[in-house]
């Protein structure tokens, strides 16, 4: 298991920026993770429960280990845009399979 981000990545991460349209890919990409943790953490979780007992892991503390994890992370991502391509209509919907898909490599 691997922590995420160390500083020096996130350095050059940072660094990069500096380009306009690398500015608007990060923002872009940064809300659509939020808007998967929030669908994660309202809905999608709800369906993995197979307990009651299940619902508190799920719906708080796997979303924070999954912050320590890029593993998990990606899981809960995965899921959430899954889930969301779903109820999406089809142009939509297409983009959130595509970045469940992408995320799984």
């Amino acid at each position: 298991m691997q922590a995420t981000g160390s500083p020096s990545s996130q350095a050059s991460d940072e660094s990069g920026l500096s380009d306009p349209g690398r500015l608007i890919a990060h923002e872009r990409r940064r809300l659509l993770e939020l808007e998967l943790m929030h669908l994660w953490s309202t809905t999608t979780y709800k369906g993995l429960c197979s307990v009651p007992e299940d619902q508190h892991y799920m719906q708080l503390v796997l979303p924070q280990e999954a912050l320590r994890y890029d593993f998990l992370l990606n899981g809960i991502f995965v899921a959430a845009a899954l889930q969301r391509s779903t109820m999406a209509p089809e142009p939509e919907a297409r983009g959130y399979f595509n970045v469940a898909m992408e995320l799984c490599k």
